[in-house]
């Protein structure tokens, strides 16, 4: 069994970009023709300094693709935003760095829903319509592509149409690409044809998938608080389950030969496991 307690450090980023430039959010993850540095356990990105790492939790063969599966923690969690002159400190990770449990193999990506109601000046009609926008999308490794792409559903056409497909090509070189039909089904796309079904952020639907062109796939579902990835050959590669507090840690179990642990009531038995253990931190947050 493997123990490992993370402690999230706390990195402060400040990029002067001079005046009458805005500064942005800072980029995480390993970004495309990045110059990097650092080494052997963190990465380093020279032009923001954003310190990453990454820890192995499991690397394995499968048919086409094979199944890995890290933590990911990036130290660039604030940055000023505002007008210059009046920039304010904000947080960009809900989870202190870290990389969720749920997207070590698909990533996520940001989904949010609007709906506007109204009467319709040129039928007179009552109407409403949704708008919905996906993006950006986070990848395994913890890298923001900054990809968007938006949708409309309507009941009224005459004064709002629906828009049932958008596609997004990322400009970072990343080559990835955001595929939206039917207004709300999505896909991310490698440069090699690879489709990504990533884990939506803040949303309750608790699965993905990563499909090669030759149709082996690595899925995610999520039932009962238990977190399953199969692999290639359609075996369990990894549980993820516990709640993710203080008072109990999560376990990250797959099968080992010498493992005689069971991960959760009614799991698998002969598994090996790592364990994360959580604990509350203060953070001075007034940084002047």
């Amino acid at each position: 069994m493997t123990r490992i307690l993370l402690r999230a450090p706390l990195a402060i980023i400040v990029v002067w970009c001079g005046v009458g430039v805005g500064l942005a959010q800072v980029t995480t993850g390993l970004p495309p023709f990045g110059s990097f540095g650092g080494g052997p356990f963190d990465t380093v990105n020279l032009a923001n300094l954003n310190v990453h790492l990454q820890i192995p939790i499991i690397n394995k063969p499968g048919r086409g693709l094979p199944f890995y599966y890290s933590l990911a923690y990036d130290s660039a969690i604030w940055y000023p935003a505002g007008s210059q002159g009046s920039q304010t400190w904000t947080y960009i990770n809900p989870t202190w760095g870290w990389s969720r449990l749920s997207d070590g193999s698909t990533g996520y990506i940001g989904y949010s829903a609007t709906t506007t109601n109204g009467t319709c000046s040129v039928d007179h009609q009552f109407y409403s319509y949704t708008t919905y926008v996906y993006g950006p999308y986070t990848d395994a490794a913890g890298t923001n592509h900054g990809m968007f792409a938006q949708t409309v559903y309507s009941t009224d056409q005459n004064c709002k149409a629906s828009v049932p497909t958008a596609t997004y090509v990322s400009s970072d070189g990343s080559g990835y690409t955001l595929n939206v039909t039917n207004t709300v089904i999505f896909a991310v796309y490698t440069a090699s044809g690879t489709k990504i079904i990533p884990t939506e952020y803040a949303s309750t639907r608790p699965s993905g998938e990563v499909t090669d062109t030759n149709g082996n796939s690595i899925t995610v579902s999520t039932t009962n608080g238990v977190t399953t990835y199969q692999d290639t050959l359609g075996d369990t590669a990894l549980t993820v389950s516990g709640p993710s507090n203080t008072s109990s840690p999560v376990y990250l179990c797959y099968p080992g030969g010498s493992g005689n642990g069971t991960c959760y009531s009614g799991g698998p038995t002969n598994t090996v496991h790592a364990t994360l253990n959580y604990a509350e931190k203060t953070v001075q947050t007034a940084f002047g």
